[in-house]
């Protein structure tokens, strides 16, 4: 305050001067201008630490390997110069390694910095605690509640999850205020009213936390404010709200996993609460191809036995979406029809007619592998008429998907068409952006399979434009596939390379570790080339992607291409041989 006054007062004095003053929150004196020191760049981070660590140790060289862990060490820090310094000169006693691997202590750590220096800047710790010691009271409280939340938050996550116990929820807003004037939170409004903390000041503050008693307590709201979110927005993914749901779990994705680690630790005592949020996620991971979901909701429903009848049915709903083979709702697969059974006979012993209607549209997706046909046009009829009845028109739309991909497998294609024609219009006009997509996929997939390879590729490249519009990446990188596969047939290898090679990048950048459809393609080029290596390689890969997603079509087709290369392999030496014998030399003729 005294800094303040006197700033106010020399500035008064005088029109012509001006100040330049460093602190840990602005004076508010009339004029200020503040401007936030950022954090270092990666590569000025890593040059100082080995500037750094070249001092404290001769030994030291950042070289390929140590390269990606002063890297590692940086980023952890956040770029903060005092704690870089000072882990950088710990490699004086140890390895850098091992300074990387303990920064979960990094307050023990991070210690010993220059007897020069101020006290509070010798140690990491001691300049946290000095920033900390400036806070109110109420901000104090507010800034160790905020330890909880992973990957920045909303301001109305800080407020459902922070207020309470000495905080009203409108003294959440100005406890952000005076943080923000502190440094201790970012705001980060690139993708609307966002907040952090920086790892280092979340450690710090989550020490505070626990030292408060109040980790438990707030780490249980934390869970169940994103499982009620997740739960709130899942009906609301099916049409045009999807866009912006599934750009609310980009942003929230590391905090949905923190709440779900939370959940997992307490199924023993609450089932349905860690059920409920992987359940809820069940629709988001189809939607937005998120790998994990399958896994999240297998571990949870293996963990909560003892879940209620309700939270369980919706779980293994759940299961029978995400579970399908190539992530496509219209794939059959014995495991989802389980789950779809299991779901159906609850929901139908607990009155909830509309849910049950999805377990019916699910089941039925089995007939698409010739197994009672009618019986699955059967279910559609009877979810059609609850959701009709309930105004669904997302629900009528399904059926009629699901209609559309049994009449292809009787070879009644007139009538696939017009189902898929009203399925896509119905979906369009809801505005639903992974439908407009699904539907002219899989109808380039029946062309594919019926030999029309022409109109299939326009099929495939209209499903491709509206994926890339939309940023269904899933379905982008399935599209590519089998465009590839259609242009090997049609004979232009060097379309069907690109296609692949693209398809392998798009699964990559979701984060699969490749396409195996398209390694099935880049297996058969290989072969076409007689370069049987790379065939026997690309097939393996495809083999090894494939029993990751359980698709037994594809398996076979990789194991087959796996079982001709020796075969091969055998009849190109048996010609080499015989051209030698013919010519007296390798590779006469």
């Amino acid at each position: 305050d005294t800094c303040a006054e006197l700033g106010y007062r020399l500035l008064r004095s005088s029109q012509s001067l001006h100040l330049l003053a460093t602190s840990r929150k602005p004076l508010h004196v009339p004029g200020e201008v503040a401007w936030s020191v950022p954090q270092m760049a990666e590569d000025d981070a890593i040059r100082l630490f080995a500037q750094r660590a070249s001092d404290a140790s001769r030994d030291f060289r950042l070289d390929l390997d140590t390269a990606p862990v002063v890297a590692e060490i940086c980023r952890q820090l956040d770029g903060i110069p005092l704690a870089i310094e000072l882990a950088a000169a710990r490699v004086k006693a140890v390895p850098v390694v091992e300074v990387a691997a303990r920064l979960g202590d990094r307050f023990r750590l991070l210690t010993g910095g220059s007897h020069t220096a101020d006290a509070r800047q010798q140690t990491l710790r001691a300049t946290v605690e000095w920033s900390h010691l400036l806070l109110e009271e109420p901000a104090r409280v507010l800034y160790r509640r905020l330890s909880v939340f992973r990957g920045g938050w909303s301001l109305e996550a800080a407020e459902r999850i922070c207020a309470g116990a000495g905080i009203d929820t409108p003294e959440v807003l100005d406890g952000l205020a005076r943080l923000l004037d502190h440094s201790l939170v970012i705001a980060d409004h690139v993708d609307g009213q966002r907040f952090r903390m920086l790892e280092t000041l979340r450690h710090y503050a989550g020490e505070q936390l626990v030292e408060a008693g109040e980790r438990g307590r707030i780490t249980e709201a934390h869970a169940r404010y994103f499982t009620e979110v997740v739960e709130r927005a899942e009906p609301q993914l099916r049409g045009s709200d999807q866009g912006r749901w599934l750009n609310w779990l980009r942003l929230e994705s590391d905090n949905v996993r923190a709440a779900l680690g939370w959940c997992r630790e307490r199924t023993a005592t609450e089932p349905d609460l860690g059920l409920r949020l992987a359940a809820g996620l069940g629709w988001f991971s189809y939607f937005a191809s998120r790998q994990e979901g399958r896994r999240e909701l297998a571990d949870m429903l293996a963990a909560a036995e003892n879940s209620s009848p309700t939270v369980r049915a919706r779980a293994l709903q759940a299961k029978a979406l995400v579970a399908r083979p190539a992530a496509c709702v219209v794939h059959p697969s014995a495991d989802c029809a389980v789950a779809a059974r299991e779901s159906l006979d609850l929901f139908t012993q607990l009155g909830e007619k509309h849910r049950a209607a999805f377990s019916k549209a699910f089941l039925a997706v089995e007939g698409i592998s010739g197994a009672d046909i009618t019986g699955s046009f059967e279910l559609l009829a009877e979810a059609d008429r609850e959701f009709s009845r309930t105004s669904d028109e997302w629900g009528r739309a399904l059926v009629r998907f699901v209609r559309m991909e049994l009449h292809f497998k009787a070879g009644a294609f007139d009538d696939a068409t017009s189902e898929g024609e009203d399925a896509l219009s119905i979906f369009r006009a809801l505005d639903d952006r992974w439908a407009v997509t699904a539907i002219p996929y899989h109808l380039g997939l029946a062309l594919h399979q019926a030999g029309r390879l022409e109109a299939a590729l326009n099929s495939y490249g209209d499903a491709l434009s509206e994926a890339r519009r939309v940023g269904r990446a899933n379905t982008v990188q399935y599209a590519l596939a089998n465009m590839g596969h259609v242009s090997l047939l049609l004979g232009d290898d060097e379309r069907a390379e690109d296609h692949f090679s693209e398809a392998n990048a798009t699964a990559r950048e979701i984060g699969a570790d490749g396409n195996p459809l398209a390694c099935l393609g880049q297996a058969s080029l290989g072969r076409q080339r007689g370069d049987l290596a790379y065939a026997r390689e690309r097939n393996a890969e495809a083999l090894r992607l494939m029993n990751a997603q359980g698709d037994e079509d594809w398996t076979s087709a990789a194991l087959a291409g796996l079982g001709s290369v020796p075969k091969l392999t055998e009849e190109l030496e048996r010609l080499r041989l015989e051209v030698i014998d013919d010519s007296g030399r390798p590779g006469g003729g």
